[in-house]
């Protein structure tokens, strides 16, 4: 093992950072070297801004592993190899927007249909009426159901729109057959008396 290497394993020790990120930073300051075929302590600012854009163009990786290939080396140079900035003029490519597939009201009650097991047919019901993740439903408690205000509150998020980071509960509408769903789900008297 170098002795960069062992510096840059150390450094990243020292901010806590993942196994997973210490392989991904290490495979970054190696593919680097490989490219350039000297030790990235010797290389200038024209090196790295040549390795970039090998990586966008001839290479052309995706978005993610540019960035993340990127902040490998931006860390080796500054908290490693102790530069003041390293301002790199690199362009990276931008991450591609992917709108998520729409189900019409139709594919989404075949869905339903070939559902046999009603509790994973509500959990489904569930789920897509109201917009929720697969582990905020499971989350769910029958102090969860507001039937009043035909609310539907989930706990433990805090990604209000307004306001990202905001610890409070995040209240959701539910669709119009969520209401009888959430009944069946809680198995309850109180669920039902509280959707009335």
């Amino acid at each position: 093992m170098t002795p960069l290497r062992e510096q840059m394993i150390t450094a990243m020790q020292m901010h806590g950072f993942s196994p997973r990120t210490h392989e991904s930073y290490l495979a970054a300051v190696r593919d680097l070297a490989k490219f350039t075929r000297r030790s990235s302590g010797l290389l200038k600012h024209a090196d790295l801004t040549r390795y970039f854009e090998h990586l966008v163009v001839q290479r052309r990786l995706a978005p993610a592993s540019v960035r993340l290939m990127y902040n490998g080396i931006r860390f080796l140079y500054l908290k490693v190899l102790g530069w003041p900035t390293v301002d790199l003029e690199v362009t990276l490519p931008k991450r591609p927007q992917r709108i998520p597939e729409l189900l019409t009201r139709g594919a989404v009650a075949a869905i339903l249909a070939a559902c046999n097991d009603p509790r994973l047919r509500t959990m489904l019901t569930v789920c897509y009426g109201c917009g929720l993740r697969l582990s905020e439903v499971v989350a769910l408690r029958v102090q969860d159901i507001d039937g009043e205000r035909r609310l539907l509150r989930v706990p433990g998020t805090v990604y209000l729109i307004h306001e990202p980071m905001n610890p409070k509960p995040n209240f959701r509408p539910k669709s119009e057959r969520a209401p009888q769903a959430l009944c069946w789900f809680a198995g309850s008297s109180v669920a039902r008396a509280a959707l009335a």
